[in-house]
Parts: structure tokens; C-alpha cells; sequence
């Protein structure tokens, strides 16, 4: 089971998940609901991601990953396009392909992609740094 507890009051506002806790809303600092909403689609590819080299036995680089997209006019606003763009440092020349492959098997099986997926065109590219 997954759970979060959120808390909301004057003095601020913050979601637990019993290891950490992130605070809410727009002050200093705080997390707007659609930066965590992004911010759980990188997060979920990233894991995917590497879980995908390791079982091809391929070395994990680092790697930034920058998410945008728009939200639609029309009510409800669910995205209408996300791109991630996907910065990977010092892969090798000859492991460059096998990492394309990779994070485009994580776009299929990546949970929250496969999610976002249903309301949002989705892209990704991959910049080697």
C-alpha cells in the first residue's frame, strides 16, 4: 500500500511519507502541486531508467532530466504536452545507442509516464554532455 499524509494550515502546509517530508504551497521553499506532479514523472523514469541498464549490465551515468509541459484552458486542465529532456554525462561513444534504447523503454514502462500518457502527448530527447 503507498500512502502520504498532508497537512494544511496557516503556518504552512507539507506532505510526509514517513522518510522525509516536502513543504506545500507558495511561500519560501514550498512545492506547488504540479512541481511535485513533475517532478514524480522524472523521478519514476529515472528509476525505471536505471533498472533497465542494470539488467543489460550497462553502466549508470549521470544524469539530469528538466520537465516541462502546459496544462490545457479547458476544465479539467490535465496536460496537453510533457517533455522531458534528458541530459546524460560521459557515456561512451559505443553505449550511446544502448542508452536511447533504454530511456525509451523507460518511457513505456515507467507507471506514471504510461499515466501522464493518457491525457498528454509525451516526448523526450536525450542531449550527451
Amino acid at each position: 500500500m503507498l500512502e502520504v499524509k498532508t497537512h494544511y494550515s496557516r503556518e504552512g502546509s507539507y506532505l510526509d511519507n514517513g522518510r522525509g517530508r516536502v513543504a506545500l504551497g507558495s511561500k519560501e521553499g514550498a512545492f506547488y502541486p504540479y512541481d511535485l506532479f513533475l517532478g514524480s514523472l522524472s523521478a519514476c523514469f529515472h528509476a525505471t531508467l536505471m533498472s533497465i541498464m542494470q539488467k543489460r549490465r550497462l553502466e549508470t551515468p549521470v544524469v539530469d532530466i528538466v520537465v516541462t509541459g502546459e496544462k490545457r484552458e479547458e476544465v479539467p486542465t490535465t496536460m496537453q504536452w510533457t517533455k522531458l529532456a534528458i541530459t546524460a554525462y560521459d557515456v561512451p561513444e559505443e553505449v550511446k545507442k544502448a542508452f536511447e534504447q533504454s530511456c525509451d523503454m523507460a518511457a513505456k514502462y515507467c507507471s506514471i509516464h504510461h499515466t501522464i500518457a493518457q491525457v498528454s502527448e509525451m516526448e523526450h530527447t536525450i542531449e550527451y554532455a
